[in-house]
């Protein structure tokens, strides 16, 4: 008999606008448990193990939700496990997005890609302006006096322009280095945020009998609205086994 093993987890978002609460409420047939303070509930079934508990009791309002999965099979046959194989839904909004990896990574890379763009295009303006900063411009006011067969006074407003390009060169310089240094600290914060994503995301996997492998499930959140508590049902479906919480 086809079985599909779903984990009944609320999760209870309310508060103050700018950050908001994460809970989770065990059923009947969960278990409660504390690592470091931190909440964790277990779900025991003939085929799977698992062991959810939230990556923070506190996260910021609107933004994305991390939850953290640990799965035990149980069983005597495989079963793959991916982020595909997990499910959020609450009855205002119906399904919310589950990020896999893959997506994760490709969102990274992106957002590297455009704020590189961007610091580069800026450090062409900075550039321009750092080779215009050689032209030094002098003004003043003149006069003389022309003696002949008639006296005449000129005077009048003077400008003079010169360009120290040694000056230009620095600036030029400085500004290059500023460019360079933007673009190598996107790149750094970029592969540091790739690496978490590695170590912690959830990746597709074939569950041997016996295993134990856990990662991150990150979702959508939306902003919740001043006083709003919302409900959030999570499933979590492991090989062909179903168990299931209406």
């Amino acid at each position: 008999m086809k079985k599909i093993f779903l984990i009944l987890v609320i999760l209870i978002f309310g508060g103050c606008q700018t950050t908001t609460s994460v809970s989770l409420i065990p059923q009947l047939n969960q278990k409660t448990s504390y690592n470091d303070g931190q909440e964790a509930i277990k779900s025991i079934l003939p085929n799977s193990v698992v062991i959810l508990s939230s990556a923070f009791t506190e996260v910021e309002n609107g933004n994305r939700i991390d939850v953290i999965v640990n799965v035990n099979n149980t069983s005597n046959s495989t079963f793959l496990l991916d982020t595909s194989s997990i499910e959020i839904s609450t009855p205002s909004l119906g399904n919310l997005k589950v990020f896999s990896y893959d997506e994760l990574v490709a969102e990274q890379k992106q957002k590297a890609k455009t704020a590189a763009i961007l610091t580069a295009f800026a450090g062409a303006m900075d550039t321009m302006a750092a080779s215009y900063s050689g032209y030094q411009t002098t003004t003043g006011t003149f006069s003389a006096n022309t003696y002949g067969a008639y006296n005449t006074n000129t005077y009048g407003n003077y400008t003079s322009t010169t360009y120290n390009s040694a000056a230009a060169n620095q600036a030029i310089n400085e500004a290059t280095n500023r460019t360079t240094a933007n673009l190598q600290n996107i790149e750094r914060t970029s592969s540091a945020s790739l690496k978490s994503l590695k170590n912690s995301i959830l990746k597709k996997t074939t569950m041997e009998p016996g295993m134990w492998y856990g990662g991150v499930a990150r979702f959508d959140a939306p902003e919740l609205k001043k006083d709003e508590n919302r409900f959030y049902t999570l499933r979590i479906k492991l090989g062909d086994d179903v168990h299931q919480f209406e």
